[in-house]
């Protein structure tokens, strides 16, 4: 039931009980001029028979109820019949995915190649530079183990009074570590103890960012000031930064945006105040932006001293340089250290990437996507603003948090799956394989569901 979490669930005991194997229903005439897909197994458009929750989801979650709760599930998938760019759920419902398992999977579901993978071995991707690398099992585990490799580098062993500091927005995990550098969800916050440890603002970018660059430059300044502060702050509380640790883009946050620039200066912050400079490329990382990894754009006079990562790499994990590398065994460690089977996945993955040219593919189609959000935001400028993205790390934001939501739960119920983030944003994290002709699918049915709101 560990999937629990995700807005969906698939389960294949309760589904065997109430959903039988069922064809699902294509249209009756295919797209006109349509290219062939990366999956050639995916349907070619969206089909709802029911509304979601479905009955078969609905009595699925009443199930759940009974030994873990339900109140994360939007809707139960079915994982087998899924393919490529849609999920089908256990209603028989086929919806083009736009939200990929919040940015997880990489190939869409069901790549033939993942399929061959797991009977062949493995390896691994590292950033420029970085050579060290500890596998674990999520994304929060591995920004908490990157947290300790920083404090042992940082200070000779023994409990001193260390911290790291974050930024305003920032989602780094659930556990307790990684809470106290969580700012942008409540739920995993509320009720649990914390540490003191420094919080500085994240730029605040007006969109589009060439229109605004002299205004963006000042927000970001001021918080590069903040964060020199904030450090000076606690080192005169006995309380070092040990390490800064940040996301490109935020995406719990409401996929906020930051500069180059910022990033840069970032660093050199880090540089001269002696902490360690922490990339958290857990939802960016493996390909979503462009680039395998998206710091990578951010032209950097050296790499970050860590890297941590999971969702589209298939397993978690950090990438650290050498200085950062424990002298002493078991100071990282767990029981399996990473899911193995994950990686065989992640180097087929990688191989798909290089011979179907994915990569090249995220930059075309990111930019369709972002000019069709830009054309719709025109179009409806009492309903949406702010687009952005790179790659297909792509948001827009609706008028207000209840008309996000009924823009999201419409786009649902007509065989569009989304996300959402922060205050007001409707955000898009399609697989790599995703294309010009779904991109023209989401953008058609999105302008309809506008024009009816």
């Amino acid at each position: 039931m560990a999937a629990a979490a995700m807005p969906w669930l698939n389960s294949s005991d309760l589904l065997r009980r109430f959903v039988q194997p069922a064809a699902v229903p294509l249209p009756q005439q295919p797209l006109p001029q349509q290219p062939l897909p990366f999956n050639p197994n995916e349907p070619q458009w969206p089909s709802m028979k029911t509304s979601l929750p479905g009955p078969a989801s609905t009595q699925l979650m009443r199930e759940l109820t009974d030994i873990q709760g339900e109140h994360m599930v939007q809707f139960f998938v079915d994982y087998e019949k899924s393919q490529g760019n849609y999920l089908v759920d256990v209603d028989g419902n086929v919806l083009l995915d736009l939200f990929s398992q919040i940015a997880s999977a990489s190939l869409g579901y069901n790549h033939p190649s993942f399929i061959e993978a797991l009977t062949r071995p493995s390896n691994q991707v590292a950033p420029p530079d970085l050579k060290g690398v500890f596998t674990m099992g999520c994304g929060t585990c591995s920004n908490e183990q990157a947290f300790k490799v920083a404090f042992m580098a940082y200070r000779a062993p023994g409990c001193p009074s260390l911290s790291i500091l974050s930024f305003s927005n920032a989602f780094h995990g659930r556990t307790m570590g990684a809470t106290a550098t969580t700012h942008s969800k409540w739920s995993c916050k509320l009720d649990y103890p914390s540490v003191d440890w420094p919080i500085a603002d994240f730029p605040r970018l007006k969109y589009p960012l060439d229109v605004y660059a002299a205004e963006n430059r000042q927000e970001e300044n001021r918080c590069l000031e903040q964060v020199e502060c904030r450090i000076h702050e606690y080192a005169k509380k006995g309380t070092d930064v040990a390490g800064v640790i940040i996301e490109p883009i935020q995406a719990e946050g409401g996929d906020n945006h930051a500069s180059p620039y910022f990033f840069q200066q970032l660093q050199k912050i880090c540089k001269e105040n002696g902490a360690y400079f922490i990339v958290d490329e857990v939802q960016t990382g493996g390909g979503a932006t462009g680039n395998m990894w998206h710091h990578q754009s951010w032209n950097l006079p050296e790499s970050p001293d860590v890297v941590t990562f999971s969702k589209k790499m298939q397993t978690g994990g950090f990438y650290f340089k050498d200085e950062l590398r424990p002298t002493e065994g078991y100071r990282i460690f767990n029981t399996w250290m990473g899911d193995p089977s994950k990686v065989v996945l992640l180097e087929e993955m990688l191989a798909v990437i290089r011979r179907d040219r994915l990569m090249e593919n995220v930059v075309d189609v990111g930019r369709h996507l972002m000019d069709g959000l830009s054309h719709l935001q025109d179009l409806y400028p009492g309903q949406l603003d702010s687009a952005r993205g790179t790659g297909f790390f792509c948001a827009v934001n609706a008028r207000d948090t209840k008309h996000r939501d009924t823009l999201v739960k419409t786009l649902k119920n007509r065989g569009i799956n989304v996300g959402a983030s922060g205050p007001a944003s409707v955000r898009l994290r399609p697989a790599l394989i995703f294309q010009r002709h779904h991109a023209d699918i989401f953008l058609d049915t999105f302008d309809s569901v506008l024009h009816d709101n």
